[in-house]
C-alpha cells in the first residue's frame, strides 16, 4: 500500500528525473549548434544529418514539456500552409517523427519520398515538385525538408530553442 511518503518521494524522484532530462537536452542543443556542424559548410559534413536527428530529439522533448506544463512555444514564421502545422512545436514534433520513423508519412510529397533534404543559403526555387517549388528563402539559413515540412535552422530551430529555455525557465523547470 502507498503511503504518502512513499507518494511524495516517487513526486520527488519524477521531479528530479524531468529537471535532469530537460538540462541534458537543452545542453545537447546548445552544443550542437556551437560545434559548427550547422554552418554552411557543416552541411556537407557526414556529420549533418545526425546532428540534425539528435536535435530534432532533443528539442522536440523540450518543446513537449513546454507545451505540457502549459507554455507552450507557438510562433509560427515562415512555417507556410502545411496541413495541420499551426506553430513550431507541431512543424519540430512532425519533422522529429519523420527523422525517427523511416516509414513515416511525414516525408512524403504525393507518390515521392522527400526526406532530409537539404537546401542551403538562398535558393527559393531549389525543387519543383507537380506545381509546387521548395527552397530556401535566406542568405543566412539552412531549410531542410521532411516531405512538404521545411525547417530551417536558424528561424525555427534556433529560436524554438531559445524561447523554449526562456518559456522552461518561467515555469519554474529549468534557472534561467
Amino acid at each position: 500500500m502507498a503511503t504518502a511518503e512513499n507518494v511524495s518521494e516517487q513526486t520527488k524522484q519524477r521531479e528530479w528525473l524531468r529537471a535532469m532530462q530537460i538540462g541534458e537536452a537543452v545542453s545537447n542543443c546548445k552544443k550542437l549548434f556551437a560545434c559548427g556542424v550547422f554552418s554552411d559548410g557543416g552541411a556537407g559534413s557526414p556529420m549533418f544529418e545526425p546532428a540534425v536527428v539528435f536535435l530534432l530529439i532533443n528539442l522536440n522533448d523540450l518543446l513537449q514539456k513546454a507545451d505540457d506544463s502549459g507554455h507552450r512555444v507557438t510562433f509560427n514564421d515562415y512555417i507556410g500552409a502545411s496541413a495541420g502545422i499551426n506553430d513550431v512545436t507541431t512543424l519540430v514534433n512532425k519533422c522529429r517523427n519523420a527523422a525517427c520513423h523511416i516509414g513515416s508519412s511525414e516525408s512524403n510529397i504525393d507518390t515521392n519520398v522527400f526526406k532530409f533534404t537539404v537546401v542551403v543559403g538562398e535558393v527559393p526555387n531549389a525543387m519543383r515538385i507537380g506545381e509546387h517549388i521548395y527552397g530556401c528563402d535566406f542568405a543566412d539559413d539552412i531549410a531542410i525538408f521532411y516531405g512538404k515540412n521545411r525547417l530551417y535552422l536558424r528561424r525555427h530551430a534556433q529560436r524554438a530553442l531559445d524561447e523554449v529555455v526562456e518559456n522552461l525557465a518561467k515555469a519554474g523547470l529549468i534557472k534561467p
